[in-house]
């Protein structure tokens, strides 16, 4: 076993700042002013400059969470999000969406998880005293908003498919896909349409989403669809080359979507490699568009047309929104658009 002194140097003490104010010769109250940036504070550009040097010396890292409970209120942003996002778009959402909060001086804490319950948000979360939470729509329940601003939470931001009456929502609209899609397949003369839409037969929270955003999409294309009336065809198809494979020999034998909406481009690659196998002409027997726009698009032959999710624009925005939520600044629980979906048309369609 090993003694004290053993275990000492081993690890060793923390820089604190009674050993800032010792090695700067000066005061822990005024180490405490600089640190701090204290408004008001009377230390002099000489002094302020011996305890910036002296605290970079000692390798002096700040204690956020002492720190915030000395001030009364945290600035800590929450970002708890389930294993939903399986594809690198809503990881670089998210990542961006870090940067764009720690620019405006937040401290960001992301943690994924593959089940949250109100409990974990009612216990866990505010036990951490965050001064803004980012969450999924559906884990917000009242006693999750009012637990959480019974710890000084100021900001919850919401993330969904429709807007809630709880808190702001960063929405993602998964019907206005729909309407794009079919806009851009009727402008090109197809009126029969065919829709994948992810079974939801798993019984994780990813299957089920992926259901609910398919049916969203067919929603969408519908209501265009049926003013032009257009037939539009729902399929119910695992991601899953075996099934595929089948659907598309049925297809040689019967009547088929003269276009087809994959739901996504991994959907789309496989049903393209079985649809040219079988004898079909891309886009002339069938056409195809995906979604995600993922680079081997236009590597694709034909190169494959997509849903491109424009992030870009977004991110400094939602942050803004964000800090705008936490500085008192928004009234009532409005919703702002979280992509802005564009077609990138290519010889698939």
């Amino acid at each position: 076993m090993k003694s004290g002194d053993e275990h000492d140097s081993a690890f060793p003490r923390t820089p604190t700042i009674i050993d800032i104010a010792k090695q700067a010769k000066v005061s822990r109250a005024t180490v405490s002013y600089v640190l701090n940036n204290t408004p008001n504070a009377r230390v002099g550009l000489g002094t302020r400059e011996r305890v910036l040097t002296a605290a970079a010396e000692l390798g002096y890292i700040p204690h956020s969470f002492a720190r915030s409970l000395r001030a009364g209120r945290s600035n800590l942003i929450l970002l708890p999000i389930p294993t939903l996002y399986e594809n690198y778009i809503e990881n670089i959402l998210l990542s961006e969406l870090s940067e764009a909060l720690k620019q405006l001086g937040y401290m960001v804490l992301i943690h994924p998880e593959r089940h949250l319950h109100e409990q974990d948000l009612v216990t866990t979360w505010a036990s951490l005293r965050p001064i803004g939470v980012f969450m999924e729509s559906k884990l917000c329940t009242p006693r999750v908003v009012d637990t959480l601003r019974s710890v000084g939470t100021r900001g919850i931001l919401l993330t969904g498919s429709t807007p809630s009456v709880l808190a702001p929502t960063l929405l993602r609209d998964q019907v206005h896909i729909g309407r794009l899609v079919s806009q851009h397949l009727l402008e090109r003369g197809y009126r029969h349409i065919g829709v994948i839409v992810p079974p939801g037969d798993g019984q994780d929270d990813r299957s089920r989403l992926h259901r609910e955003n398919g049916l969203d999409r067919l929603q969408g294309i519908r209501q265009v669809a049926q003013v032009h009336e257009a037939v539009v065809e729902a399929i119910d198809l695992p991601c899953d080359e075996e099934a595929i494979n089948a659907l598309v020999t049925q297809w040689q034998g019967r009547t088929w979507p003269r276009a087809l909406f994959t739901y996504s481009d991994d959907y789309a690659i496989m049903l393209m490699s079985a649809l040219l196998d079988r004898g079909f002409r891309i886009p002339e027997d069938i056409a195809l568009i995906g979604s995600d726009d993922l680079h081997i698009c236009t590597l694709l032959r034909p190169q494959l047309s997509s849903i491109r999710f424009d992030y870009s624009f977004s991110t400094t925005r939602v942050a803004a929104f964000f800090h705008a939520i936490i500085q008192g600044e928004i009234e009532g629980n409005p919703s702002i658009p979280q992509y802005a979906p564009k077609i990138i048309a290519r010889t698939s369609s």
